[in-house]
């Protein structure tokens, strides 16, 4: 690709991510961050990415409009609200909106980004995060919706012997982790929560998900829908998909940027599971 062309394909990606911004934060916090923009600008072009921008938004707390509800996110987070409500990564396959009276299960739930969203929407929420330094900002993000008897959130590492975590090394060095986390089961939060059932599933947990699916049933059949991330440098995604295809899901693999692979593809991925 020239020069040219590929500065072309970098504006027009930019522009791409700007409206999606656009479509999902207030008024205000747009003009906020397109001033960001202007004065990260030499950045953003040395970096090819937008997140010098972000980083400019910390002292704002953004209003994110999603799905008919409006989420007020601190904008340290910024790049959480591109990646889950501008990009909408978990919605890149229709079928996947969390409804009133819904139970999800968050699995890797980082500062709640995710499960303010499904709080919000009206969901009984169970957060499983391994880095317990979250904790103090994931419950910032429940207080400032007003969601905090929705939600539950509980400190332990699952799928413990697979993914970046399961490095003790890794493990130490993870940005917000106080203490080394517990082992759980996620068969024994379900039962000590009380989700008899799960409509949701979300995972994001850096290549653990291949143990966790590996070793799923006792609990699989409480699922109905499943959206993870797969990191693919930890498992073979095809075999992945299989078993849960073999459990009864109809699954569909996109691309990071949402686009439809095939069942060769072996890449990172989302993977879309609904029975």
């Amino acid at each position: 690709m020239s020069a040219l062309k590929e500065l072309q394909s970098r504006v027009l990606r930019f522009a791409r991510e700007y409206r999606e911004v656009a479509a999902a934060i207030d008024g205000p916090s747009l003009v906020r961050y397109s001033g960001a923009i202007a004065l990260a600008a030499p950045a953003i072009l040395k970096t090819r990415l937008l997140a010098p921008a972000d980083d400019r938004m910390a002292t704002t707390l953004v209003k994110v409009r999603d799905g008919g509800h409006t989420y007020r996110i601190p904008g340290k987070h910024f790049g959480l609200i591109r990646e889950i409500y501008c990009r909408r990564v978990y919605n890149y396959v229709d079928g996947f909106e969390i409804r009133p009276g819904d139970q999800v299960v968050d699995l890797g739930a980082n500062v709640g980004a995710f499960s303010v969203r499904a709080a919000v929407a009206g969901a009984k929420v169970l957060a499983i995060e391994a880095q317990d330094g979250f904790a103090d900002e994931f419950w910032e993000l429940m207080r400032e919706n007003g969601v905090t008897e929705r939600v539950t959130l509980v400190n332990g590492l699952v799928g413990a012997s697979v993914g970046k975590l399961a490095d003790p090394a890794a493990l130490r060095e993870a940005s917000h982790l106080r203490h080394v986390p517990k082992e759980v089961a996620l068969e024994a939060l379900l039962d000590e929560h009380g989700f008899d059932r799960v409509d949701l599933l979300k995972l994001d947990i850096e290549g653990s998900e291949f143990d966790v699916i590996a070793h799923a049933d006792a609990w699989l059949g409480k699922v109905q829908k499943i959206v993870m991330e797969v990191h693919a440098h930890f498992g073979d995604s095809r075999a992945l998909a299989r078993r849960l295809e073999d459990a009864g899901f109809r699954v569909t693999r996109v691309d990071p940027a949402g686009k439809p692979v095939g069942p060769s593809f072996t890449g990172d991925s989302f993977m879309f599971c609904r029975r």
